[in-house]
Parts: structure tokens; C-alpha cells; sequence
């Protein structure tokens, strides 16, 4: 009786072995290749680089539409290790309160991101400082500015959010305008943050500038005199 349960559990630990082993040959054999298409997947990040909207000119070359540059300043919770510091060090570069700073950081709800100041214009020094500091970093994007308001807008329309033409000569002229996007593949950390260039597939080309037989001068005359009679008609 006792031999041939010795049996038995002899024929189940072969049998356990057996399927350990079938199991270990199908994921090293025929689930290999998955397996690491699947860890490049979640070692690499991509890393879009938007192209500069080309400016619209009328013609005596006086800019009515053009893209700059703008900056977002923001702190990455989880990493900073003395928040005190870091935001004493930040505000002597940005010119905002410490107080402020720290406020920003503790009540964001994104471990990852906490926007400190937005829109804001800064200088390459400015810059060198700020990256310099564990825990901080800058997102430029492009936005559209308009210099001469609503003179002649009629004409040249406007963009939305994500600088796509909505209306005008923004929106017939958008592809034009928009140029091509750039795009390069980063070897990433586990919080998905770039550690090394892996491939750069591809430059940002921006967008091709409209110069108008539109005169922004004359155009300026039109709408003060519409406006004057307007306001008289009231």
C-alpha cells in the first residue's frame, strides 16, 4: 500500500516538473519575442516636439500673427527631498514667494506635476538655474499671439488650444502654417521621466510664413473711423 502511494506521489512531482518545464519552454521559446517587445515598450518613452506656426505679415512686413515661446514652470513632488530648499532656491530665480511655491507642490494632486507658474517668459539664465534644481523642470510650448488685436481679425481668423486654424486664414491656410511635428524615442525610468536618447526619428519643421497684400496700417484707419461712428450712432 505504501509503495504504491510512493508511486503515486512520485508519478505527481515528475508530473509537476514536466509542467514546470513545458511552461518555462513555451514563455522562453514561443512567448519570447512578446516578452520583449513588451519590456522595450515600457522602457521607452516618445517625445513629440511641436514645430513653430508660421507668422502671417501683411504687406509692408508688420507681423498681425506669430508663435512664441512660453514656459511652465512646474515641481515634481515625489523626487524633492527638501521642499523648504528647493522653493527658497526657486523663488530667488522666478520672483515668486516661497510660501507660494511650497502651497503649489503640497496641495497637487499629481505626484508627478505641480505647475508653479505659467505663461512666463524666462531667460536662458534663468533656465541653466532652474533645471539645476532636483525636483524641477520647464515645459515650453508655442502660443499665438496677435499684436495688433482685433484689427483686421476678420481676415485673419484665429487658432484654439492646440494652435489648430479655427477660423480665417489660420484655419485655410492651417497646413501650411502648422509645419511637421519632430519626434525622437527616450530609454525612460520607472515615473516614465527620459533618461537617454535611443532614436531620433525625425526633426521639427516649422511653418511656413503668409505675407498678405493686406496693409495693416490702412486697416488700423478703417476700424478707429467704423468704431468713432459707431460710438456716435449709439
Amino acid at each position: 500500500m505504501r509503495s504504491r502511494f510512493a508511486i503515486f506521489l512520485l508519478i505527481v512531482v515528475i508530473a509537476g516538473f514536466l509542467a514546470v518545464a513545458g511552461r518555462c519552454f513555451y514563455l522562453q521559446d514561443y512567448k519570447a519575442d512578446y516578452y520583449y517587445q513588451s519590456s522595450l515598450r515600457s522602457q521607452k518613452s516618445t517625445f513629440l516636439e511641436k514645430s513653430r506656426r508660421g507668422a502671417i505679415l501683411d504687406c509692408r512686413g508688420r507681423i498681425l500673427a506669430a508663435s512664441y515661446k512660453v514656459d511652465t514652470v512646474f515641481a515634481e513632488p515625489r523626487v524633492i527631498n527638501n521642499l523648504n530648499e528647493t522653493a527658497k532656491k526657486l523663488s530667488e530665480i522666478i520672483g515668486v514667494s516661497p510660501s507660494e511655491i511650497s502651497r503649489s507642490v503640497l496641495t497637487a494632486r499629481n505626484a508627478g506635476y505641480a505647475p508653479i507658474i505659467a505663461e512666463a517668459k524666462l531667460s536662458d539664465e534663468q533656465r541653466k538655474q532652474i533645471l539645476k534644481l532636483q525636483g524641477v523642470g520647464i515645459e515650453s510650448k508655442w502660443k499665438r499671439f496677435y499684436p495688433l488685436g482685433s484689427v483686421a481679425a476678420h481676415a485673419i481668423g484665429f487658432v484654439g488650444t492646440e494652435e489648430q486654424g479655427l477660423a480665417g486664414l489660420e484655419l485655410k491656410y492651417n497646413k501650411e502654417l502648422s509645419g511637421t511635428a519632430g519626434k525622437s524615442a527616450f530609454f525612460a525610468d520607472a515615473a516614465r521621466r527620459p533618461v537617454r536618447l535611443e532614436q531620433c526619428e525625425s526633426f521639427a519643421q516649422d511653418g511656413a510664413d503668409i505675407i498678405l497684400t493686406l496693409d495693416s496700417t490702412i486697416q488700423e484707419f478703417t476700424h478707429a473711423a467704423l468704431l468713432k461712428q459707431m460710438k456716435e450712432f449709439q
